[in-house]
Protein backbone atom coordinates (compact mmCIF):
# COMPACT_ATOMS: atom_id res chain seq x y z
CA UNK A 1 0.00 0.00 0.00
CA UNK A 2 1.56 3.33 -1.18
CA UNK A 3 2.02 5.95 1.63
CA UNK A 4 -0.91 8.57 0.30
CA UNK A 5 -3.33 5.38 0.31
CA UNK A 6 -1.89 4.77 4.12
CA UNK A 7 -2.86 8.11 4.86
CA UNK A 8 -6.17 8.26 3.24
CA UNK A 9 -7.21 5.01 4.57
CA UNK A 10 -5.77 6.80 8.18
CA UNK A 11 -7.60 9.74 7.85
CA UNK A 12 -10.63 7.68 7.09
CA UNK A 13 -10.37 5.58 10.26
CA UNK A 14 -10.14 9.01 12.12
CA UNK A 15 -13.22 10.28 10.94
CA UNK A 16 -14.64 7.05 11.97
CA UNK A 17 -13.79 7.27 15.48
CA UNK A 18 -14.48 10.54 16.03
CA UNK A 19 -17.70 10.19 14.83
CA UNK A 20 -18.28 7.52 16.74
CA UNK A 21 -18.66 4.76 14.02
CA UNK A 22 -19.23 0.99 15.87
CA UNK A 23 -17.35 -0.65 12.93
CA UNK A 24 -14.33 0.58 13.83
CA UNK A 25 -13.27 -1.40 16.35
CA UNK A 26 -13.42 -4.47 13.81
CA UNK A 27 -11.62 -2.74 11.61
CA UNK A 28 -8.88 -1.43 14.05
CA UNK A 29 -8.01 -5.15 14.63
CA UNK A 30 -6.82 -5.98 10.46
CA UNK A 31 -3.61 -7.13 10.56
CA UNK A 32 -2.74 -3.93 9.45
CA UNK A 33 -2.45 -2.35 12.92
CA UNK A 34 -2.81 -5.28 14.85
CA UNK A 35 0.47 -6.99 13.88
CA UNK A 36 2.28 -3.89 14.55
CA UNK A 37 0.30 -3.03 17.52
CA UNK A 38 0.92 -6.49 19.18
CA UNK A 39 4.54 -6.28 18.68
CA UNK A 40 4.57 -2.46 20.73
CA UNK A 41 2.49 -3.97 23.58
CA UNK A 42 4.73 -7.25 23.76
CA UNK A 43 7.56 -4.37 23.91
CA UNK A 44 5.73 -2.32 26.62
CA UNK A 45 5.07 -5.44 28.57
CA UNK A 46 7.38 -7.71 28.25
CA UNK A 47 6.89 -11.28 28.43
CA UNK A 48 3.01 -11.31 28.64
CA UNK A 49 0.72 -14.44 27.78
CA UNK A 50 -1.29 -13.12 25.17
CA UNK A 51 -0.15 -9.97 23.37
CA UNK A 52 -3.64 -9.72 22.03
CA UNK A 53 -5.56 -9.35 25.00
CA UNK A 54 -3.40 -5.93 25.17
CA UNK A 55 -4.15 -5.30 21.37
CA UNK A 56 -7.48 -5.18 22.45
CA UNK A 57 -7.34 -3.23 25.55
CA UNK A 58 -5.79 -0.45 23.21
CA UNK A 59 -8.04 -0.74 20.57
CA UNK A 60 -10.87 -0.19 23.24
CA UNK A 61 -9.45 2.57 25.00
CA UNK A 62 -8.92 4.17 21.68
CA UNK A 63 -12.63 3.47 20.98
CA UNK A 64 -13.88 4.82 24.38
CA UNK A 65 -11.87 7.80 24.19
CA UNK A 66 -11.95 9.23 20.73
CA UNK A 67 -11.18 12.56 22.38
CA UNK A 68 -7.74 11.95 23.19
CA UNK A 69 -6.42 12.12 20.01
CA UNK A 70 -5.04 14.97 18.63
CA UNK A 71 -4.57 15.55 14.63
CA UNK A 72 -1.33 16.69 14.71
CA UNK A 73 0.00 13.43 15.52
CA UNK A 74 -0.89 10.21 13.44
CA UNK A 75 -3.05 8.09 14.16
CA UNK A 76 -0.72 4.87 14.87
CA UNK A 77 1.73 6.45 16.49
CA UNK A 78 -1.60 7.86 19.01
CA UNK A 79 -2.97 4.33 19.24
CA UNK A 80 0.57 2.93 19.92
CA UNK A 81 1.10 5.02 22.60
Amino acid sequence: MGEAQSDRKEADLIGRLLAGGEDLFRDLLNPRLARPLKRVVHAKIGNCSDPEDGVHQTVLKAFLHPGQFQSKTRFRTWLFK
